[in-house]
């Protein structure tokens, strides 16, 4: 059994207390831990390493636009992960049942309002382009 299938067993047991959010959401927040070690301490070898929760929305952010394109937004309402709160919502679930480590320090309160995820997750993806008033007309 892999170690994604470990989580996914896991995950389930979460799901049968809360189910505020899909089993994908989940998923995905663990991938993102894994990329924001990766991206905040990239010489780590086996210790754990820290991230905070600004951190992690961050890159989670990043993961969805790369992961998902224009339909990222679209995406995470389908998971019911409308705010950077709901993503330490999932977190702190997975820390309360092992899935994932924290510290004294860390809260929920930490993915609290980090940016409008909405404006996030479609800003990289508005058409750019000259304004109206400086295109030349054509005669």
């Amino acid at each position: 059994m892999t170690f994604e299938d470990k989580c996914r067993r896991e995950i389930r047991k979460i799901l049968e207390k809360d189910a505020r959010y899909d089993m994908e959401a989940f998923v995905f927040v663990q991938r993102g831990v894994s990329a924001a070690t990766r991206r905040f301490h990239p010489d780590a070898t086996t210790e754990r390493r820290h991230i905070t929760g600004q951190q992690l929305v961050e890159v989670l952010r990043d993961l969805a636009v790369d992961q998902f394109g224009p339909l990222a937004l679209d995406v995470l309402n389908e998971w019911n992960v409308r705010t950077t709160r709901d993503f330490g919502n999932i977190v702190f679930l997975m820390v309360e049942n092992g899935l994932l480590g924290a510290s004294e320090e860390d809260s929920v309160e930490d993915f609290t309002d980090v940016f409008d995820l909405p404006a996030a997750l479609t800003e990289p993806f508005k058409a750019r382009g000259p304004k109206p008033a400086d295109l030349t007309p054509i005669a």
